[in-house]
């Protein structure tokens, strides 16, 4: 049935959702057109005539077309579709033949989807241009979409990056040099309802290399590569979610509405394959509903690059500037200077729990803490420090100051009953009133106290029924050193 908007398809499941929309749209634009088709249920041919010119005749006549079954001797198979476009400024005819044959490949039938998911269709095809002056031009090629991955010099698979990277011996260096200037590409499926969903995703290095892709493939000259888009070299149609249905690319693409780091959306392509498709009669979009979970499926493998953009631009981990430096290290002169014998250090602590633990274990090197034994630091990733006084078990707990432990209790990261000793930097007049608010008992212990359970603390915290935390303020202590 060769009419606009019409089908005689209704009832077959194989086959629903692919109207011929497309194939009349190229007949109505066409004065001359002809499909020849060999087929297991026979062959016929298809001509018609002036369909442009019929579109827009004022005339009731019936459309110039003529369809006959005809012999099949040579028991060819496949489909010849010849045509004549009628309007001799049209777009098409200002592309490549190299430009043309990509076209075909992402946005038609010609560039099956299925070797992507190893779901391969045997088909070649021959693609035949003549110009107004009757100059021919061939191109011969696979019937298969045109993935990027065929004009990237260097890619790689997630899949096989994690696997080299997998013993976790591989320094930031390293992954740079296996992944700088790479496109690195994955593949997947998911099932959703009763059916079920591939996709094919890949992340370039840099949004210019689909020009520079482009121009490798012949499809622009290298020249324009730093300024060409896809609309320029219908190479890929890169930002957003390209849609395909039983192994056909549609043509269609929905909005990607990356979730962060939209900037990179121009370096992500993805194509998704669902055979339960279904488009209005001009195929110009997919029902809300299902545009939001192919889009969340591509949202989801966008994400899956965030960790690798950096090794594909070959960018180092940490890339501050000479001026970053130096203001950082201005910030850190214009610290209070510790001016104290017993340590190494230059500035104090300013509200860093790790400049505390590090001046406690230096004050140990210098014979500090004399009978206390550590046994082992960060265990189960709970307790900072465990260790032995005077034969007793302790639990050592470290804080800049007070508050950092008070907000340990309030979140039930920590129990008081399960620390023994706190070591601190200062116990501050806001620590005092907090310890007040929350009735914990503030003590100073005598520098004579035989019954400490640590050696050098100098304060305690107490509540009711439960043991005495001791506490060390590494302030008052290096005043004394």
């Amino acid at each position: 049935m060769f009419v606009i908007y019409g089908t005689n398809k209704r009832g077959d499941p194989d086959t629903i959702g692919e109207k011929g929309v497309g194939i009349k749209f190229v007949i109505f634009s066409s004065c001359k057109f002809q499909l020849v088709s060999h087929h297991a249920k026979g062959s016929f041919r298809l001509r018609v005539k002036d369909a442009a010119n019929w579109v827009n005749d004022t005339d009731i006549a019936d459309i110039d077309f003529e369809t006959i079954e005809i012999s099949n001797p040579d028991g060819l198979s496949g489909v010849e579709i010849s045509l004549t476009l009628d309007d001799p400024e049209d777009p098409i005819l200002d592309l490549s033949i190299e430009q043309l044959e990509n076209l075909l490949k992402i946005k038609t039938a010609v560039g099956g989807t299925g070797h992507i998911w190893d779901e391969n269709h045997n088909c070649d095809v021959t693609l035949l241009v003549k110009s107004s002056t009757g100059k021919p031009s061939t191109s011969n090629f696979d019937c298969r979409y045109a993935l990027p991955t065929a004009a990237a010099k260097k890619k790689i698979s997630i899949e096989a990056f994690q696997e080299w990277a997998g013993d976790g011996l591989k320094s930031d260096e390293q992954k740079r040099k296996k992944l700088k200037d790479a496109l690195i590409y994955n593949s997947g499926s998911q099932v959703q309802g009763n059916r079920e969903i591939r996709y094919w995703s890949c992340m370039a290095p840099t949004r210019k290399h689909w020009g520079n892709f482009a121009a490798e493939s012949g499809l622009i000259d290298p020249e324009d590569a730093d300024d060409a888009n896809a609309e320029d070299h219908f190479f890929v149609q890169f930002g957003e979610v390209n849609l395909s249905t039983k192994f056909m690319p549609t043509g269609v693409t929905i909005e990607l509405r990356p979730l962060g780091e939209a900037g990179y959306a121009e370096n992500f392509f993805i194509i998704i394959e669902d055979e339960g498709l279904t488009f209005d009669i001009g195929r110009k979009g997919v029902p809300h509903r299902t545009a939001g979970v192919l889009r969340k499926i591509a949202q989801s493998e966008f994400r899956k690059y965030s960790g690798f953009k950096r090794f594909l631009r070959g960018e180092a981990t940490v890339n501050h500037s000479q001026f970053e430096r130096e203001k950082l290290f201005e910030e850190i002169k214009s610290l209070p200077d510790l001016k104290s014998d017993g340590s190494r250090f230059i500035k104090r602590p300013n509200g860093q729990e790790a400049t505390v633990v590090a001046l406690f274990y230096e004050l140990i090197g210098k014979g500090e803490f004399q009978g206390f034994k550590p046994y082992i630091s960060g265990y189960r990733d709970k307790y900072d420090l465990t260790g032995t006084f005077k034969n007793r078990n302790l639990v050592v707990e470290f804080k800049f100051d007070l508050n950092g432990l008070f907000s340990d209790f309030s979140s039930a990261r920590k129990m008081f009953d399960e620390i023994n000793v706190l070591i601190v930097w200062e116990i501050t007049e806001g620590d005092l009133k907090k310890a007040k608010d929350r009735n914990i008992e503030v003590e100073v212990i005598d520098d004579d106290d035989q019954d400490r359970i640590f050696p050098r603390s100098d304060t305690s915290l107490s509540i009711d029924s439960v043991a005495p935390i001791e506490i060390v303020q590494l302030k008052k202590l290096l005043a004394k050193i």
